[in-house]
């Protein structure tokens, strides 16, 4: 319905042309296709400016632009692109930076979006920040990592509860983050036992073993 609705209101052909290759996955051709629109409309308004009627197309190449980054793994590519943005989507920043290691980027990108988060947002915040506490080597806090893995299970088993009882698409994003709550704690687990020498001792092992194979 969405593609139709677009494919029915889109200014430039282009618009059209990307939905169809990301709607069958081909999010390669989609992305050069956006990016074709991009550039196509800077050389439009170039001698005048463009209308309010045509930024939520703009928007839509932005966001789908984005999306198929994602879907092709450029983590690089999406963290620059939010740097660039100079703190106008630090929620870009927190996606992408800790996937390249960018501790500091994503240290700053989480005190801009504190203050602007939306409740539905908090948990996934609060398990970035966990993944921040427990990797940055500048401000190693492990002590506050279970903190916030608690915050996150608490604020991600609210927003279960307002679902409907069938499970659908809207669940699948807090299926996911449950997934990395999971796979937080148990990091975690393992990092606190390397730190205190827990390699030599057979508990630890075992313990780390049925982690590894777990997550094989």
């Amino acid at each position: 319905m969405w593609a139709g609705l677009w494919t029915e209101r889109c200014r430039f052909p282009e618009t059209s042309v990307a939905i169809a290759y990301e709607s069958q996955g081909l999010f390669e051709a989609a992305q050069e296709t956006y990016e074709s629109a991009i550039q196509r409309a800077r050389d439009f308004h170039d001698t005048s400016p463009a209308p309010p009627s045509i930024f939520p197309e703009y928007k839509l190449w932005e966001e789908h632009w984005c999306r198929c980054a994602r879907e092709l793994g450029q983590w690089e590519t999406l963290n620059d692109f939010g740097k660039a943005q100079n703190g106008a989507n630090p929620f870009l920043v927190l996606e992408n930076a800790w996937r390249v290691q960018d501790w500091t980027a994503m240290k700053d990108s989480s005190t801009q979006a504190e203050p602007i988060c939306s409740e539905n947002y908090s948990a996934r915040l609060n398990l970035l920040r966990g993944f921040l506490a427990l990797c940055y080597p500048d401000e190693q806090r492990l002590n506050a990592v279970e903190k916030l893995i608690e915050a996150a299970s608490i604020q991600s088993i609210k927003q279960w509860r307002r679902l409907p009882v069938i499970v659908a698409n809207a669940h699948i994003p807090l299926l996911q983050l449950s997934q990395q709550i999971m796979e937080l704690q148990e990091a975690t687990t393992i990092h606190s036992g390397l730190q205190s020498g827990g390699l030599n001792r057979q508990p630890f092992q075992t313990e780390v073993k049925t982690i590894f194979k777990t997550w094989k």
